[in-house]
């Protein structure tokens, strides 16, 4: 069977005819697929001290919030121990192989205010990225969701 793909109701259509163990695994790998280039030009961008935020930068997969839907994310994680030796502080929870999140992402994204006084300014490396390759991205997933369709019901 050749899938020709038209609009997004063909996709969705013929991704719920398969088990739902498949389309789910289809759409996590077409999603991967279309994402994960940007994350090197992510790193690229990332205004850091210590490398934590860019070293750890990974695109991941959820749930979603309404059932059906599928999220994807970039975020950065690490031990709880390299997070101390590197940021030269004390977490003082959990165990040193815990993973622990690089939780700044947002104050280099967006900037931040100082206690004291003062602003820090911000230095966009998701938006900026996401933004000139949206576009890209979009037809990679596309064109990942087709072929994968189209294969799955070849074999």
């Amino acid at each position: 069977m050749i899938l020709e793909i038209i609009d997004g109701e063909i996709i969705a259509q013929k991704l719920a005819d398969l088990p739902k163990a498949l389309a789910k695994q289809i759409v996590r790998g077409s999603l991967l697929e279309g994402i994960s280039p940007m994350v090197p030009a992510m790193r690229a961008l990332i205004h850091s001290r210590t490398g934590l935020l860019a070293g750890n930068l990974k695109v991941r997969i959820g749930k979603g919030d309404r059932a059906g839907r599928t999220s994807i994310y970039v975020s950065s994680f690490t031990s709880r121990a390299r997070f101390e030796r590197v940021r030269k502080v004390k977490t003082g929870v959990g165990k040193a192989k815990d993973r622990y999140s690089v939780f700044y992402g947002g104050f280099v994204e967006f900037g931040h205010r100082i206690a004291g006084g003062g602003e820090v300014e911000p230095h966009s490396f998701l938006r900026d990225i996401y933004d000139a390759q949206a576009e890209a991205a979009g037809t990679k997933i596309e064109n990942a969701l087709g072929e994968s369709v189209e294969e799955a019901f070849l074999s």
